[in-house]
């Protein structure tokens, strides 16, 4: 890496597990925040449409946290961590949700649904990448032995 004339491709450093969870951590920050502005302050089809932007891109987005949490999963570390941003995103998901279906009317119901909308997606955006990584991070340690089984009973 050190040889005079190397430079890393843009492939490469998209690639790399390890550098890739903080963009996607704070792509997935900046698409909650954009989300919960939008469901407040928007309205009718332009509303739809951001909101529908925000959800679609919350598989890419989380699939990268996934894929940079499961290289740390697959090597024995924060499995605890990643159960419990399941877990906990989930049910915190859940209740934003049922909360947003409460109706009410005037600007404190605009000020709640922003930051119930907001933690809503935030943490079905960590759960999404926490089971990502829970299943790419321990699916790869398990077929790797598997392989390592069959290689060794000189298949």
């Amino acid at each position: 890496m050190d040889e005079p004339g190397y430079s890393e491709s843009r492939r490469q450093r998209f690639l790399d597990p390890v550098r890739v969870r903080r963009p996607a951590a704070v792509a997935g920050f900046v698409l909650a925040c954009v989300s919960g502005l939008g469901l407040a302050l928007l309205e009718g089809s332009i509303q739809s449409a951001l909101l529908g932007a925000a959800w679609l891109a919350i598989v890419p987005a989380a699939a990268l946290l996934g894929w940079g949490n499961a290289f740390f999963l697959e090597h024995g570390v924060g499995a605890r961590r990643a159960w419990l941003e399941l877990i906990a995103g989930a049910l915190v998901a859940l209740f934003g949700c049922a909360l947003l279906g409460l109706d009410a009317d005037g600007l404190g119901r605009r000020i709640v649904a922003v930051a119930i909308g907001t933690v809503s997606y935030l943490a079905l955006f960590r759960a999404l990448a926490a089971g990502i990584g829970l299943a790419v991070g321990r699916g790869a340690g398990y077929m790797g032995k598997q392989l390592q089984g069959l290689d060794d009973t000189d298949w």
